[in-house]
C-alpha cells in the first residue's frame, strides 16, 4: 500500500468504490492482468503476421527453455527479437494485478450500519473503562475513536445521542449567602448538587473575603496575604458536592480515585487541562444524569520576571467567558488591573463569580497567587496566574421501575451512599473512622453517586506553567473545544447510557472495512480492456487466421486431416484422433485413416488425396506466415 500525499490523496489514490470483498477484488485484478497478457500475445502475434514470422509466433506457445533455444539458434535476426520481447512483456503483464494491489490507499472503505446499542450488549467489554484520557493537541484528537474505545469487542463506534428535554428540578430551598452557595435542587426534601469552586474562606487566609450575593449570583474580589496560598494553589477542584436532604450538614464529595483518575494529579498542579464527566445521582427511584465540565489555564513565572500586562490581559480576555473573540470590556480590564496591582504589591488575589440557574450552576475564578515551593531551593517562590472554570448541567431526569431500585452496597453505622464508576458499584461513602461500637445497618442508606464516563484532555489547552498566555491557553485548542463541545457531550452521554445499562436510548455504528478501489485503479482496470479490444480488432481478419490458432490446427488443416479450410483455419470442432506409431526404428504421427504425417521435401511430388501436401503450393506462396 502506498501512502497518499498532497492533492492526489482525494483525487486519484484514495479508495472510494466498494467491490464488496477482497476475493472479488482479487478476481477483478487478476482478470485485468489476464487481459493485459492477452493484449501482449495478440499484439506481438500481429507483428509476427506483418513480418511473416510464423516460427516466431509458434514460439509464443512454447515454454521458456524452448524460446531460449530458438533465440540462441537464430540470434537477434530472423525475427527472434519478437520472441525476446514476448519473453519480457508477457510475464511482466502477469504481475499487473500485483501492481494494482500496490496502489491500495488504503484499499478499503468503512461501511457503517446504525443499530440500537442493546443489540450489541453481548459484545460489551467486561468492566469497560470509565476514564478516557485523550492526550495530544487539537489536530491529533479523534473523538469518535477515543470515546468508543475499550467499550466493545468489535469495531463499533458510538453515535452521538440527542437527549430529549427531561429536566425536573424544584425551586431553590435556600437563598444564596455566605454559607449557601449555588446548587441544582432536585427534590423538595433538599436533594441537591453543588460545586467545590468558590471564594477563599476567611478563616483559612486571615483576610476578609465575602461574596456579593444576589438571588442568582455571587461575586468576590479579595486580596490575600501569601501565608496560606499554597493550600489554595494545591487544592483540587472538579469534585461535585451532593446533599441528600436539608438535614445533611456535610455533603458527600465525588473525588477522583487515586491511581485511576489522572485528574487526581492534574486538578491541583500548575498545568492547563480539561476534564468532563457524566454524573448519575440516584435517590430511591429517582435518577438524574448531569454533565460536569471543568478546565483551568495556569501561567507561572518567578517573581524576578513579572508577568507582562499584555499577557495578563490576553489570558483574561479569552478565558474569563471562554470566548476567543471576546473584546476587552471594562470588567476584563479591571480584572487585569487588579492582577497587575497584586503583582506590584507582592500579595495574592482571588476574583470570582458563581451563577445559579434552574438546570445549571457555573463558577469562574481568576487567581494571582504567590506560591512557595520548599522542595526547590533554587526556585522557592513563584507567581501563578490561574483561571479556572466549573460547570454542572442537568441533562436527564427519570423515574426508575421498582425492579431497578438501587440497593446498598454494604451496611454502615451512619448515613452513607453507594459510589459507582462506569455503571458498577465499587464502594460507599461510609466514613472509615465510623464508630465501631455502632452496629452497621442499611438504615442510613441515602442513594448512589456515579461517575459513568470521565474524559480528560491533559494537553489540548497547552502545556501550562509558563508566562505566555498562548502556551497555557492555546487558541486552537480553545476553539476546537468550543466547536466540538456539543458533539463531545452527546458522545459521552451515549457511552454513559451504555455503561449504566440504559442502552435503549442510544445508537451505535457497527463499522466494518469493505474492499474498495480508487479512481486510479479503476482507470488502470479499464486500460487492459481497451487494449484487448484494440488487439482483437487487429487480429479480426481472415488473413490472420494462421496467427490466431495453434500449430495443431494449422497442421491438421494444411494436411487435410481435419475438414477445416487450409486458408482459413479455426478451432477444430471435430478434432481427429491422432496417434503415435512406431514404424521400424521411427516414431511417426498416425492419422485416423491409417496414414502418417511426414515431411515433404521441396522436389517431392505427393498426390493431393494423401494426407500430406507441400507447404509451398502456388496458392499459399503469397500468404504471410513463413520465416524467410
Amino acid at each position: 500500500m502506498i501512502p497518499p500525499t498532497g492533492w492526489v490523496t482525494n483525487s486519484l489514490l484514495t479508495s472510494v468504490f466498494s467491490v464488496g470483498h477482497n476475493a472479488a477484488k482479487n478476481i477483478i485484478f487478476r482478470i485485468s492482468a489476464v487481459l493485459l497478457q492477452y493484449t501482449v500475445f495478440k499484439f506481438l502475434s500481429y507483428i509476427a503476421y506483418r513480418l511473416a514470422a510464423y516460427a516466431s509466433f509458434l514460439m509464443f506457445l512454447e515454454d521458456t527453455i524452448q524460446k531460449l533455444y530458438f533465440v540462441s539458434a537464430h540470434g537477434i535476426g530472423e525475427h527472434s527479437w519478437i520472441v525476446i520481447v514476448f519473453l519480457i512483456l508477457f510475464p511482466a503483464a502477469g504481475f499487473y494485478d500485483t501492481g494494482l494491489w500496490a496502489l491500495d490507499a488504503p484499499g478499503y472503505i468503512i461501511k457503517s450500519n446504525i443499530v440500537n446499542a442493546r443489540s450489541f450488549s453481548d459484545q460489551n467489554v467486561p468492566n469497560a473503562a470509565y476514564i478516557i484520557n485523550i492526550p495530544g493537541s487539537a489536530n491529533e484528537v479523534n473523538l469518535e475513536r477515543s470515546i468508543s474505545s475499550e467499550l466493545y469487542m468489535q469495531n463499533i463506534t458510538l453515535i452521538n445521542t440527542h437527549l430529549p428535554i427531561s429536566q425536573e428540578v424544584v425551586a431553590p430551598l435556600q437563598n444564596l449567602s455566605l454559607e449557601n452557595q449555588p446548587r441544582i435542587w432536585l427534590d423538595p426534601q433538599g436533594w441537591s448538587v453543588g460545586l467545590d469552586l468558590s471564594w477563599p474562606a476567611p478563616a483559612n487566609f486571615g483576610s476578609s473575603c465575602t461574596p456579593n450575593s444576589t438571588d442568582t449570583q455571587q461575586k468576590w474580589a479579595c486580596h490575600l496575604n501569601n501565608t496560606s496560598t499554597n493550600d489554595l494553589f494545591t487544592r483540587s477542584f472538579g469534585e461535585p458536592h451532593i446533599w441528600w436532604d436539608s438535614a445533611t450538614l456535610q455533603p458527600d464529595i465525588l473525588a477522583p480515585i487515586f491511581k485511576e483518575n489522572l485528574w487526581y494529579t492534574l486538578g491541583p498542579n500548575g498545568s492547563s487541562a480539561v476534564m468532563k464527566q457524566i454524573l448519575t445521582l440516584t435517590k430511591s427511584q429517582r435518577r438524574n444524569t448531569l454533565l460536569e465540565t471543568v478546565w483551568k489555564a495556569t501561567m507561572s513565572t518567578p517573581p524576578s520576571v513579572p508577568f507582562q500586562d499584555v499577557e495578563v490581559l490576553e489570558l483574561i480576555r479569552r478565558a474569563w467567558n471562554n470566548d476567543p473573540d471576546q473584546i476587552v470590556n471594562p470588567e476584563i480590564k479591571s480584572f487585569a488591573d487588579e492582577v497587575m496591582l497584586a503583582q506590584a504589591r507582592g500579595d495574592s488575589l482571588s476574583l470570582g463569580l458563581l451563577i445559579q440557574e434552574p438546570f445549571a450552576i457555573r463558577a469562574s475564578t481568576v487567581e494571582f497567587l504567590t506560591v512557595l515551593n520548599p522542595t526547590n531551593v533554587s526556585d522557592q517562590q513563584r507567581s501563578s496566574l490561574r483561571i479556572r472554570s466549573s460547570n454542572i448541567t442537568l441533562l436527564w431526569s427519570e423515574t426508575l421501575s421498582p425492579s431497578d431500585t438501587i440497593q446498598p452496597f454494604a451496611p454502615c453505622p451512619g448515613p452513607f451512599a453507594n459510589i459507582a464508576t462506569g455503571g458498577r458499584v465499587r464502594d460507599t461513602t461510609c466514613p472509615q473512622h465510623a464508630s465501631t461500637s455502632d452496629q452497621p445497618t442499611t438504615n442510613g442508606f441515602k442513594g448512589q453517586i456515579g461517575a459513568s464516563t470521565v474524559v480528560i484532555f491533559p494537553d489540548i489547552l497547552g502545556k501550562g506553567d509558563t508566562n505566555t498566555s498562548a502556551d497555557v491557553f492555546d487558541p486552537q485548542g480553545q476553539s476546537w473545544l468550543l466547536g466540538n463541545q456539543a458533539y463531545l457531550d452527546e458522545l459521552m452521554a451515549t457511552r454513559s447510557f451504555i455503561l449504566t445499562g440504559n442502552s435503549d436510548m442510544t445508537k451505535v455504528a457497527w463499522q466494518e472495512p469493505v474492499a474498495a478501489i480508487s479512481y486510479l485503479q479503476l482507470i488502470l482496470l479499464l486500460v487492459p480492456i481497451v487494449l484487448a479490444m484494440f488487439a482483437w480488432v487487429l487480429m479480426a481478419g481472415n488473413s490472420t487466421s494462421h496467427y490466431k490458432h495453434s500449430f495443431l490446427a494449422a497442421v491438421f488443416a494444411t494436411t487435410h486431416v481435419s475438414d477445416n479450410s487450409c486458408r482459413r483455419i479455426g478451432y477444430l470442432k471435430n478434432p481427429p484422433l491422432v496417434t503415435l506409431k512406431k514404424v521400424r526404428r521411427h516414431v511417426v504421427v498416425g492419422t485416423p485413416n491409417g496414414g502418417t504425417l511426414v515431411n515433404v521435401e521441396r522436389d517431392q511430388i505427393v498426390a493431393y488425396s494423401m494426407v500430406t501436401e507441400p507447404l509451398d503450393l502456388p496458392e499459399l506462396a503469397p500468404t504471410k506466415g513463413s520465416d524467410k
